[in-house]
């Protein structure tokens, strides 16, 4: 007959110990893949797709001479889709791997909190794409204004998410 305290160390040496290197490396891929959804999706194919003929693409920006409102707007508008198709496909995963599911988290919390953390960046400091988005538009101050209260309101609605996300499906 098996004692508690067998019971209880058969039970300890199977736990699984969280290994920081792997969660680490899945934190680093998917923080990587929202930076290229946001310049190589958000910005490169929709300004190719628009009509540039050549750009430069790098890890922190996409450049042509081909410039527009929809092409500067493009990497937050992925990066906010993107992050949704994560969180659905999240809570589609309860049967997955808790790496495919931490995968999924991180991809869901970096495209929304930079897709959503863009508004207010651009209000605040009058730089980055949405800053190019209202540039020239009257009543420029009025825009700024409103592209920090859309930040904040946002941003918010991210850290819900994120946070629901996290407690609900990526960790149980």
């Amino acid at each position: 007959m098996a004692t508690s305290a067998s019971i209880v160390a058969a039970a300890t040496s199977k736990q699984v110990r969280d290994d920081a290197f792997t969660i680490c490396a899945i934190a680093a891929l998917a923080s990587m893949l929202s930076d290229q959804l946001h310049e190589a999706l958000g910005h490169a194919a929709i300004a190719l797709l628009s009509g540039a003929h050549s750009g430069v693409l790098s890890t922190v920006a996409w450049s042509s001479v081909y410039d527009s409102r929809l092409v500067e707007a493009g990497g937050t508008l992925v990066n906010i889709a993107a992050g949704i198709v994560f969180w659905l496909a999240l809570g589609s995963a309860r049967n997955a791997s808790i790496e495919t599911r931490l995968f999924l988290f991180f991809g869901c919390a970096f495209n929304l909190f930079a897709g959503t953390g863009y508004f207010f960046f651009s209000g605040v400091s009058n730089f980055g794409d949405w800053a190019m988005v209202i540039a020239g538009l009257p009543e420029h101050a009025l825009w700024r204004t409103l592209l920090v209260v859309v930040g904040i309101a946002a941003y918010y609605g991210a850290v819900f998410v994120v946070g629901t996300a996290f407690v609900t499906w990526a960790c149980r």
